[in-house]
């Protein structure tokens, strides 16, 4: 494996905030898959609930801070809800990168939601 394909699978890419439950988030890799896994069954459209994370305080401020400085890296839905942040959008933005996942590991998870 090469680095660049280990640094795909196991490092946080994209945050992606569950349909339904509005407080919980999952983190994946570059490739849209569960952070440490190649698996084409946990992928973006396909990740069971069970691991979805709510973390404590998790606001836009918080995401503001922790997301990719890159002009398309925060998606928002119609109501202006963000749905999905991206941690690093573009190799240039890599230098601050490792400072962003410090804040992101800093905020306390506080729940998981349960398989259905």
């Amino acid at each position: 494996m090469s680095l660049e394909t280990f640094f795909e699978i196991n490092l946080p890419y994209l945050m992606v905030r569950h349909t339904t439950k509005k407080d919980y988030w999952v983190c994946l890799n570059r490739e849209y898959r569960l952070i440490g896994t190649a698996n084409d069954d946990l992928t973006l459209y396909n990740i069971p609930d069970e691991y979805y994370v709510k973390y404590k305080d998790l606001n836009e401020e918080k995401i503001l801070l922790i997301a990719d400085k890159e002009d398309d890296s925060i998606r928002k839905d119609d109501k202006g809800e963000i749905i999905k942040f991206y941690l690093h959008n573009s190799p240039k933005n890599y230098k601050n990168y490792l400072e962003r996942l410090e804040l992101l590991f800093k905020i306390q998870k506080i729940d998981t939601l349960k398989q259905s």
